[in-house]
């Protein structure tokens, strides 16, 4: 495997890419989907989110 240095930066992500997902509670890691990470994302979830709205980094609450 090479390093994180060699790598090359993707220009879209695509839903068979996978991600490093780390549990915070456990610190147990395991591969993820994208396809799966984007069917769990509930937008209904976000505060400050409305339908039809856009979101932006700003309008995300700060996190603790």
């Amino acid at each position: 495997m090479g390093k994180l240095s060699e790598m090359i930066a993707i220009g879209e992500v695509t839903p068979d890419d996978l991600f490093l997902v780390t549990d915070d509670t456990t610190g147990k890691s395991r591969r993820v989907k994208w396809s799966d990470i984007e069917a769990s994302i509930d937008l209904n979830n976000i505060p400050g989110y409305s339908a039809g709205s856009g979101i932006s980094i700003s309008s995300l609450p700060t996190l603790p």
